[in-house]
């Protein structure tokens, strides 16, 4: 892995997932990254403590859980877990995720 760019994939494909998710949000959204790994959190509020993650709207997060499950895309089940991103991801893969992540938010 050291002599790889297993690091920089992961990292590039969560910034594009993290800009599509702050994009297609009808509701305020932050999103978080660290390499490849994304923390989602539906507020208009600052996330910097496990308090204010807390706060942020769980309902919302558990609703777009379930709309994306429904179209299998798997995510953690709480806004309190980070998504890793896989890099055994295809860019198709990864369209298809754009496209569950769209259709999703469009029924929140």
């Amino acid at each position: 892995l050291r002599e790889s760019d297993y690091y920089a994939r992961a990292k590039e494909r969560a910034s594009r997932l993290k800009k599509a998710l702050e994009e297609l949000s009808p509701e305020p959204l932050r999103v978080h990254q660290w390499g490849g790994s994304l923390a989602l959190y539906f507020t208009n509020q600052e996330v910097t403590n496990y308090s204010e993650a807390e706060a942020s709207n769980f309902n919302l997060y558990s609703s777009l859980w379930e709309k994306l499950k429904e179209r299998r895309v798997l995510v953690p089940p709480t806004n309190l877990t980070m998504w890793t991103i896989a890099n055994a991801l295809t860019d198709e893969d990864e369209e298809k995720v754009l496209e569950a992540i769209s259709e999703s938010f469009k029924e929140l």
